[in-house]
């Protein structure tokens, strides 16, 4: 970037950190999340992949949503740790990282369980850590929010409360 040259992003994205604590081939085990990125790289010669996360998991705070139980556990540092190894496959293979916060909470910690319309104030405490641990990585890129929905551009812009009643600081 420093010579001025432009880089195209074609890639995929890896779904399930978000919505299931030990994806197959995650910490507990299987053949799933790794498998589909090294098809990817592999076969559809990709040069970005998102990795959608949850803010909960990532910081360890116990999920206490209605679809907790069924979404199951994991330790914040089995979570990261299998987002590492992603990354250092990644790393490994000239690949962009599009870490992506996509659950994150109504306000409560361990409210991270579906997507809302907007990051809530818990999302600042996930991207401080998250930009710490790969603030020197120039493969890694933050998408500080996805798929936010409806809400006023004011508060979209600068924080407020959103249409679901609860405090965001905005994008």
């Amino acid at each position: 970037a420093s010579g001025g040259c432009t880089v195209r992003l074609t890639g995929v994205n890896l779904d399930s950190l978000e919505w299931e604590a030990a994806p197959a081939d995650g910490p507990s085990g299987g053949n799933g999340v790794m498998t589909q990125l090294q098809e990817a790289v592999k076969y559809w010669n990709v040069n970005c992949v998102r990795i959608p996360l949850d803010q909960d998991w990532w910081d360890g705070n116990p999920q206490n949503g209605p679809t907790s139980g069924p979404r199951g556990a994991i330790s914040q540092a089995a979570y990261q740790s299998f987002v590492d190894s992603i990354v250092a496959y990644c790393n490994a293979n000239n690949i962009y990282c599009d870490i992506d916060l996509q659950w994150s909470g109504d306000g409560p910690t361990g409210s991270a369980f579906q997507r809302y319309s907007m990051p809530d104030n818990n999302s600042l405490v996930f991207w401080q850590n998250v930009a710490a641990r790969y603030a020197n990585n120039p493969s890694v890129l933050f998408d500080t929010f996805n798929e936010h929905y409806p809400t006023s551009w004011t508060t979209w812009l600068n924080g407020g409360t959103t249409s679901e009643g609860f405090t965001t600081p905005g994008l």
